[in-house]
């Protein structure tokens, strides 16, 4: 028995179109003349589909930026690296999250084929060679190159693994637990670990590189810029914009809520998994390197940074005032917040009351200082990316706390003096 849904006429090819039918939402989409039709609704979070984007017949979720072939379903994520075939006839892409490499044939659009799982973890670049026979996957967390045989035998492109990786190094410099919180950071892999689902997203589908990806995500709790973890979070005090966590191992709520994950923080199986984790983020991840400054404005800057106040949140090595008298990070103790005037007030998605890791609870206004190292890497800035550049944020925060504007030559060194650090 068949339900109607639309005419054919009235979608448009290449674009996403929701109906509701019977309580469902459906996602119906036209594709290289054929029409395709799912659920509307997202398998990683309820995010609608139909907000998000389509291009070559993957559907991208507007939510976290999962992304699926509509002919078959396979989620991929995290695509990293690129080749052609020399006759422009297939591009094999590599997905640096999903852990697999996807075949595409360049003429239709069309997935030919998906090779997953690969031999080793991180897969990052690809190279073709000259008789298209052979494709060479660089996997960076297991320091490895995989070896994939081209077969266009049957009229179309199968990509298999083929043989045992090829080692680079001798000896691996990176600690052995490092190396895996490294691979469990960057993975979406759900068939090995209970990080995602469906192969949906990885910690660094957001967090690029262990840093920031410049997006402002809609939350429960209102609008959040993704923090970087560049230089790690030890000596940054409480962790999240309202204080609600106190350690990277916290961070099994953001895996299940967020990534679609299944951590159990009592599970000795996954707090393991956890410490790793939280090795590789506090250990692993280097500060960006600041821009080249001029250092005069910077020694004018720093002066500045004193005398206006700067210093009296901002302050310490990573300059925060984040559990400032409660340096044991106790969440049932003194937890230092501001209301900075940055509160997002209107819909359709203010900030609003929230509680911490613990059921401790939070007012809508009020934020955690920030580090300010690597600033200059980390736009946009304030709790809600409000700020898109240092300039913004700083006048924006003197005007705040002085009810009026610093002099513009003070602004650019103090600037200067930020983008320094």
């Amino acid at each position: 028995m068949f339900t109607r849904i639309c005419k054919v006429s009235e979608i448009r090819d290449d674009e996403l179109y929701r109906f509701d039918v019977k309580d469902k939402a459906l996602l119906v989409v036209q594709f290289q003349g054929s029409y395709f039709v799912t659920d509307s609704t997202c398998t990683h979070e309820e995010a609608d589909l139909s907000l998000g984007m389509f291009s070559d017949g993957v559907v991208t979720c507007p939510l976290h930026r999962a992304r699926f072939k509509v002919e078959s379903g396979d989620v991929v994520s995290g695509p990293h690296g690129l080749a052609f075939t020399h006759d422009g006839a297939y591009a094999l892409m590599v997905d640096d999250d999903s852990e697999d490499v996807l075949v595409i044939d360049a003429r239709t659009n069309v997935e030919s084929s998906l090779v997953r799982p690969l031999p080793g973890h991180q897969p990052e670049g690809i190279v073709i060679s000259p008789d298209d026979k052979l494709a060479y996957v660089q996997e960076r967390n297991t320091n490895d190159i995989a070896v994939l045989a081209l077969d266009r035998s049957t009229g179309v492109l199968v990509a298999t693994v083929s043989g045992a990786p090829i080692p680079t190094l001798m000896s691996d410099p990176m600690p052995v637990t490092m190396r895996f919180g490294q691979h469990l950071f960057y993975s979406a892999d759900s068939d090995e670990y209970p990080i995602s689902k469906n192969h949906w997203v990885a910690c660094a589908t957001c967090h690029m590189e262990g840093r920031s990806d410049a997006v402002t995500w809609r939350f429960l709790e209102g609008p959040r810029d993704t923090p970087t973890n560049g230089g790690g979070t030890i000596n940054t005090g409480f962790l999240l914009r309202t204080a609600a966590r106190t350690k990277v191992e916290d961070y099994w709520r953001t895996i299940n809520s967020e990534q679609g994950g299944a951590f159990d923080p009592n599970d000795p199986g996954d707090v393991t998994l956890l410490a790793a984790i939280a090795e590789y983020v506090n250990y692993a991840i280097p500060f960006p390197v600041p821009p080249t400054t001029n250092p005069t404005l910077v020694a004018k800057g720093a002066a500045l940074f004193a005398s206006t106040g700067c210093a009296s949140c901002h302050l310490g090595p990573r300059f925060t005032d984040s559990g400032f008298g409660n340096p044991n990070l106790d969440l049932d103790g003194p937890v230092l917040l501001h209301d900075v005037g940055t509160c997002a007030t209107t819909a359709p998605f203010p900030d609003v009351a929230s509680t911490d890791i613990q059921g401790n609870a939070r007012t809508p206004c009020e934020f955690d200082t920030p580090s300010l190292n690597g600033l200059a890497s980390t736009p946009p800035y304030m709790h809600d990316g409000s700020s898109p550049t240092i300039t913004d944020a700083v006048h924006r925060m003197y005007v705040a706390a002085h009810a009026q504007p610093l002099d513009t030559d003070d602004e650019a060194a103090l600037v200067e003096y930020l983008r320094s650090l």
